[in-house]
């Protein structure tokens, strides 16, 4: 493993430039063949006293960095929807 640390780098390059197709192939072999991705909806197992303590908490964490966030983030939507209008009406 030492021995990689100190000259790793330079023989990865060397095979980049002298031998592409080899290079290609070993990053292939490094990249997984199947990804197994599951899908599951947390939100469905939670009671409804764990719901309303997530709810709480988040909008505890909302109220810590400051104003109302679901407002925040309208008048955001807002802004950048004049914006763009502002522009398509500049532009032509």
């Amino acid at each position: 493993m030492l021995h990689f640390r100190e000259h790793g780098k330079k023989a990865i390059e060397k095979v980049a430039r002298e031998q592409p197709a080899s290079y290609v192939k070993i990053l292939a072999l490094l990249v997984p063949r199947e990804h197994k991705v599951e899908h599951r909806n947390s939100l469905k197992n939670m009671t409804d006293e764990q719901l309303e303590q997530a709810i709480e908490m988040v909008k505890q964490m909302l109220e810590a960095r400051g104003g109302d966030g679901a407002k925040d983030a309208e008048d955001r939507y807002r802004g950048r929807r004049a914006r763009a209008f502002r522009e398509r009406v500049i532009a032509h």
